[in-house]
C-alpha cells in the first residue's frame, strides 16, 4: 500500500495482507484521501465488509474495483454501503464477471438510491440483455443522473437495446454512453435512433465493434444530421464501407457539433477497386470537416454569446437511403 497526493493503491496485493490491516480506520483517518484503487485483489468477505464499513463515512470520490471477484455476496455488501454513501462520484467495476441476474439487481439498487454517482464503468462483464433491463429501469429513478455509463463487452444484443431506448430520452445529464463491443448490429442502432435524436445531453457515443455495416452508418448519419450536441463518435472495428462513409460525410456537411469521428483508417476490400480509393478520399474529407467543427467550436467559446447564432439557417443535404456494398 502507498499513499501519494491523496491516491491510495491496494492493487495486486493478496487479500491475506488485510487480516492485520483495518481498511475502515485507514480510510477514515485519511482526510485527504479522494481515490482508492483496489483492482486485481480478490474481494473476499471480510475485505468487502471492511471496505463497505469505510464507505459509510469516507470522502472517497473515485473507487476502482476492477477484477476483484465482486460477483455475488461481495457486491451485495458493497452496494449496501454505497446506497447510503453521499461522496462517491466515480465507480469502476469492469472485469468482475457480474451477471444479468442477482448482480444486475444489486446494480439497479445502487442506481436507485445513490444520487451523487456520476460515472459507472461496467465493461467486460456478463450483464446480458436482462441485466441491461435492470440497470435501465433503475436509471429512470435517477433525480440527478449519471454522466458516464460504460457497458462495453457485456453480451448485449439488439434485443436488449430496447431497454436503453426507453430510458435514454429521460436521461437529462448523461454525457457519455459506450455500449461498444456488443452485438447490437444495424437493428440495435435503428432501435436507438429516435431516442438518440430526442436526447440532448449526450456528447460522446461509443459504438466500436458492434456489428454495424453501411446500413447502420446511414442510420448514424441521420442521427448526426439532427443532433446539435454530439461531439465524439467511435465507429471503429465495424464493416463500414464506401457507401456508409458517403452517408457520414453528407451528415457532417450539416452537423456542426461533431469534432471527432473515429473510423478504421485501413482501407477495406470492395467489389470494385475504385471504391477502395474512394474510401481514402472520404476518410480525409470526414477528418477535415471534424477539424473545421473543432476550430469553429473554439472560436465560439472565445466570443460573447449572441442571441442570433441559434437562429442561423443552415443548408441541408439529402442523405442516401441505400448504400452500395
Amino acid at each position: 500500500m502507498k499513499l501519494r497526493n491523496g491516491l491510495q493503491i491496494f492493487g495486486n496485493l493478496p487479500s491475506e495482507l488485510f487480516s492485520d490491516f483495518d481498511v475502515s480506520a485507514s480510510v477514515d483517518r485519511s482526510g485527504c484521501l479522494w481515490r482508492l484503487d483496489a483492482c486485481n485483489m480478490p474481494m473476499v468477505e471480510y475485505v468487502a465488509q471492511a471496505l463497505s464499513k469505510a464507505l459509510l463515512t469516507s470522502r472517497l470520490t473515485v473507487l476502482h474495483l476492477e477484477n476483484t471477484c465482486l460477483s455475488g455476496k461481495p457486491l451485495f455488501t458493497l452496494v449496501g454501503a454505497l446506497k447510503r454513501n453521499v461522496a462517491l462520484q466515480e465507480l469502476y467495476l469492469s472485469e468482475n464477471n457480474l451477471n444479468g441476474y442477482q448482480d444486475s439487481m444489486q446494480l439497479g439498487n445502487l442506481l436507485k438510491y445513490n444520487s451523487p454517482l456520476k460515472t459507472l464503468d461496467l465493461s467486460n462483464n456478463n450483464l446480458s440483455d436482462s441485466g441491461l433491463g435492470e440497470i435501465c429501469d433503475a436509471l429512470s429513478f435517477q433525480k440527478t443522473g449519471l454522466r458516464t455509463l460504460i457497458l462495453s463487452n457485456n453480451h448485449i444484443t439488439h434485443l436488449g437495446i430496447s431497454h436503453l431506448q426507453n430510458v435514454l430520452p429521460r436521461l437529462k445529464m448523461l454525457e457519455m454512453l459506450n455500449p461498444g463491443k456488443n452485438n447490437l448490429e444495424n437493428r440495435g442502432l435503428h432501435t436507438l435512433k429516435e431516442s438518440l435524436t430526442i436526447n440532448r445531453s449526450l456528447l460522446q457515443l461509443g459504438l466500436a465493434s458492434t456489428g454495424i455495416t453501411c446500413e447502420g452508418a446511414v442510420t448514424l448519419a441521420e442521427i448526426l444530421a439532427e443532433s446539435p450536441q454530439i461531439e465524439r463518435l467511435d465507429v471503429q472495428q465495424n464493416q463500414v464501407l464506401t457507401g456508409g462513409l458517403m452517408a457520414l460525410l453528407l451528415a457532417l456537411k450539416i452537423n456542426r457539433s461533431l469534432i471527432r469521428l473515429r473510423l478504421d483508417q485501413h482501407l477495406k476490400e470492395e467489389k470494385e477497386d475504385f471504391l477502395v480509393e474512394t474510401q481514402k478520399t472520404l476518410l480525409s474529407r470526414i477528418s477535415d470537416l471534424c477539424a473545421a467543427n473543432a476550430t469553429a467550436a473554439k472560436g465560439m467559446a472565445l466570443r460573447p454569446a449572441s442571441p442570433d447564432l441559434a437562429d442561423c439557417a443552415e443548408t441541408t443535404y439529402p442523405l442516401p437511403t441505400q448504400t452500395a456494398e
